[in-house]
């Protein structure tokens, strides 16, 4: 798979979030900067990574998927 620059950079906002933020938290904290960075391509490329063991879910009760 291709290592795009949308995918370095959600990576490294996963990184650099000193919680275990949700995909819409990713999200809403790129989209300012990068407006043209989807919330479908957040959720994609987090679900990509957590299969080529980069990141990984963390199930915070029943409501939400959180990642690290």
């Amino acid at each position: 798979r291709r290592n795009t620059l949308q995918k370095q950079i959600i990576i490294h906002t996963l990184k650099e979030m000193p919680w275990h933020p949700t995909a819409s938290q990713i999200y809403e904290k790129l989209h300012s900067h990068y407006p043209s960075i989807s919330k479908a391509t957040v959720f994609r490329v987090l679900n990509q990574a957590c299969q080529a063991g980069v990141a990984m879910q963390v199930m915070v009760g029943e409501r939400e998927t959180r990642y690290e």
